[in-house]
């Protein structure tokens, strides 16, 4: 008995085989991912720089280059098509069969090299076409400040500026307390950031305090973040000792006016410090005015 014919196949319309081809092409864009596992990298200047970025398929062919920043602004920082690029080097040898790993290395970091970096994918064509970006890794340079303190007597008075010197840090952001016998205290004037040619930032921060409290010491303490602070301290005796350290009539008329507004500043910063409330000690406080009493109304006689 013969078998029976097969019904007949038929055609499929005109439009589903490019609407499933189209959505093969999809799904392919979509399983190409630009994977950078390092969210943030940290390290001091002069040391070398890797940054990790790895594909999950080498399709479609193109070039991966290297951005700082976004958009219009961002730099090229490497490209695997070629360039010059004198600190950046490709860790892996890209000329290996199926090789997704596009990895650089950047020497000699300096705070300006500081910024997010995104590694991202291109499709071969005239001009390449932007594919795919990696998440972006971001990158900190931390500089460690120097710290020191100086002194300048307030003419007349029982009073010294104390000055901390917060020199060469990077980032900007920053956070100085003075301390007196560890105890905080606050800044008076903290000057406006000044940035050096290398990328580094200088900030001084003011006080004023009592040369008679030979006892006391002083304390400049700065933080950066998740660093260890940096302080420098100062006794107020070997101040009075170094009398030849204040400065002498001249150099006070060549800071003129700067002077007089720093130290009427103070003045009414310590002022603040020694009479915040009741709570002050009054043995440690400056004289403290009487407080005016109310004069008593006379009592009327009796009828």
């Amino acid at each position: 008995m013969p078998a029976p014919a097969s019904p007949p196949r038929l055609p499929l319309p005109p439009l589903l085989l490019p609407l499933l081809l189209g959505l093969t092409g999809v799904a392919g864009e979509v399983e190409l991912q630009v994977i950078q596992p390092e969210k943030s990298v940290s390290l001091p200047p002069g040391e070398a720089l890797t940054l990790r970025c790895t594909l999950t398929s080498l399709i479609p062919i193109g070039t991966v280059r290297w951005f700082r920043g976004t958009e219009s602004g961002r730099e090229l920082i490497f490209s695997f098509r070629g360039g010059h690029f004198p600190r950046v080097t490709n860790i892996t040898d890209i000329t290996k069969r199926n090789n997704v790993d596009f990895s650089i290395r950047i020497s000699n970091i300096t705070p300006a090299d500081s910024g997010t970096y995104y590694c991202v994918k291109f499709q071969k064509g005239n001009p390449d076409v932007e594919l795919k970006s990696g998440p972006g890794t971001r990158v900190f340079v931390h500089v460690i400040p120097t710290v020191t303190i100086s002194a300048h007597q307030v003419p007349s008075l029982q009073l010294a500026i104390l000055t901390c010197h917060i020199q060469r840090f990077y980032p900007e952001v920053i956070q100085s307390t003075w301390l007196e016998m560890n105890k905080g205290l606050k800044a008076c004037e903290a000057s406006v950031l000044t940035k050096n040619p290398d990328g580094t930032f200088n900030q001084d921060s003011h006080i004023l305090v009592y040369t008679s409290e030979d006892k006391a010491q002083l304390t400049c303490q700065v933080w950066q973040e998740a660093q260890p602070p940096v302080q420098a301290s100062m006794q107020l005796s070997e101040f009075r000792e170094a009398r030849a350290f204040s400065a002498p009539s001249g150099t006070l008329i060549l800071l003129g006016w700067k002077l007089f507004s720093l130290t009427a500043l103070c003045t009414i910063c310590v002022l603040k410090r020694r009479f915040p409330s009741r709570r002050t000690d009054p043995g440690t406080a400056l004289a403290m005015k009487p407080a005016a009493t109310t004069k008593a109304s006379p009592v009327p006689p009796a009828s």
